[in-house]
């Protein structure tokens, strides 16, 4: 029998306007009967290098700067399609954008800011400690849906 994800939401360290629609979206699934699970929020630079090395993320992620979080269901883990297609919709309808629309799809992530070039490079000039300029623009002062 497989366990139960038994850790709690992982959520030190994402920026506030990302975090506040992170619980939101932790809500609309608990509506749907499921239990999510924030698996992982911020990442350091070593777990982003980590992760790149097993082939499970890059080193650029946005992770990093607290605007991206990887979900699971707590019962099901990874297991359950339907759990993920929740997920993308309840993000979408929260103005976030969901790994699963993705080329090469990442049915766990949700980010605050758009998944192109402009946006993420706009975040990656920032130091990843400068919450506040890097909830200005997840909060929407740059990104628009």
């Amino acid at each position: 029998m497989r366990k139960r994800i038994s850790k709690p939401h992982d959520l030190d360290g994402l920026v506030p306007s990302f975090k506040g629609r992170v619980l939101l979206l932790i809500s609309a699934l608990e509506r749907r009967g499921f239990e999510p699970v924030v698996v992982q929020g911020r990442r350091t630079v070593q777990q982003a290098k980590a992760n790149t090395a097993k082939g499970t993320g890059i080193v650029q992620s946005m992770h990093r700067w607290g605007c991206a979080a990887d979900f699971a269901d707590r019962e099901t883990r990874w297991d359950d399609p339907k759990f993920f297609v929740a997920l993308g919709e309840e993000a979408l309808k929260l103005g976030l954008w969901w790994g699963g629309e993705w080329r090469k799809p990442d049915r766990p992530h949700v980010q605050g800011c758009p998944a192109t070039a402009r946006a993420q490079n706009a975040i990656r000039l920032l130091k990843e400690d400068d919450v506040p300029a890097i909830d200005r623009l997840v909060s929407g002062h740059l990104f628009v849906k």
